[in-house]
């Protein structure tokens, strides 16, 4: 979209001159009023609503984001997008307070949740760990008056303006439709997962379940947690490996996917488990390409830091509350002929 800067080099005209122009305020030369009138209509330019809100009001925001876990690979897309906004906000005086916990540490949480409190914030962008103890000190924010919007995972019985993240029931069904389309619906499946203290974890495995019962013999023979973390993973697929042959598919349904990968390449090569994941980074890309994964399923990760932070400044600085409280993302699915030139 055209800015004010652009419209007065257009025009020949100080961005004071566009100013006045857009604002009715008069004091302009009739002939220079029209030429830059007619720029705004050809170029379609709508007045920042936030920047105009921002200087209304007459002070800065600051709005929190707190994920649950660090040094996951699947966040690098979700940090672009809150970069992204952040930059977008920058210049309205809106800034952020970014904080993020290891391997789903309801202490690590609550002390950063208190931290931001104390350090001053006006919103809060939250990936919860589902436990009572985050429930319960979100609901007392509720004594501060926080808008709050959670994305990527929700936390069930707060008070909150939206959700935005991933439908993991639903991408759960669709990988275990992939599993059984390519196992020809027979199949001794091992699933790895993040962490039940993600509610979407627990939601993706639990959708996974419920979509088997309709394929045929297919069972979900071990499920295991590896917190986002490869070393964990490998430890946990190797060892599944070497105690159960039958063991002939497997469903990464969380990061960690890359060292459990790497033990069923040590381990059982020659086995060739059919493997899908979720997500997409170059590790995954490079195993669609050589046949190691079959699919994955993606789900939107820069929406999932960029829309946070815009809606929650949509609040704060408009009074505009979200136009749903559920917001989806897409979920997409990708095998290697989505990659191949």
């Amino acid at each position: 979209m055209i800015t004010i800067r652009e419209i007065a080099e257009l025009a020949g005209v100080s961005r004071g001159t566009v100013d006045r122009v857009i604002n009715n305020r008069g004091g302009v030369n009739q002939a220079v009023e029209q030429r830059i009138s007619g720029i705004i209509r050809q170029y379609k330019y709508k007045p920042n609503k936030l920047a105009r809100a921002l200087v209304n009001r007459k002070k800065s925001a600051t709005i929190g984001i707190l994920s649950a876990t660090v040094e996951n690979v699947f966040f690098k897309e979700v940090y672009r997008g809150i970069r992204q906004a952040a930059s977008e906000l920058a210049e309205l005086g809106v800034s952020l307070n970014y904080k993020e916990v290891a391997k789903f540490s309801v202490r690590d949480q609550l002390r950063c949740i208190d931290d931001m409190l104390a350090e001053g914030i006006d919103a809060l962008a939250i990936n919860p760990i589902n436990d009572d103890r985050i429930r319960k000190r979100l609901l007392e924010t509720a004594g501060v008056d926080l808008p709050i919007i959670t994305f990527n995972s929700d936390i069930k019985g707060i008070r909150r303006l939206a959700y935005i993240g991933c439908d993991y029931q639903r991408t759960g069904r669709i990988a275990a439709a992939l599993l059984a389309f390519v196992t020809r619906r027979k199949a001794e499946i091992a699933v790895v997962t993040g962490s039940f203290s993600s509610l979407g974890h627990s939601m993706r495995v639990d959708g996974f379940r419920k979509e088997l019962e309709a394929h045929g013999k297919m069972r979900v023979a071990e499920v295991v947690e590896c917190f986002d973390d490869d070393i964990t993973a490998y430890a946990k697929v190797r060892e599944i490996l070497e105690r159960n042959d039958a063991i002939n598919a497997f469903f990464f349904s969380a990061a960690g996917k890359e060292g459990g990968i790497r033990a069923i390449r040590e381990c059982a090569a020659k086995r060739r488990p059919k493997i899908v994941t979720v997500d997409i980074e170059a590790f995954t890309r490079d195993c669609l390409l050589d046949g190691t994964v079959i699919a994955t399923v993606c789900q939107q990760p820069y929406v999932q830091g960029y829309e946070p932070v815009r809606q929650l400044a949509d609040y704060l600085l408009l009074g505009e509350e979200p136009a749903q409280e559920m917001q989806y993302t897409q979920a997409e699915i990708i095998i290697r002929q989505s990659l191949e030139a």
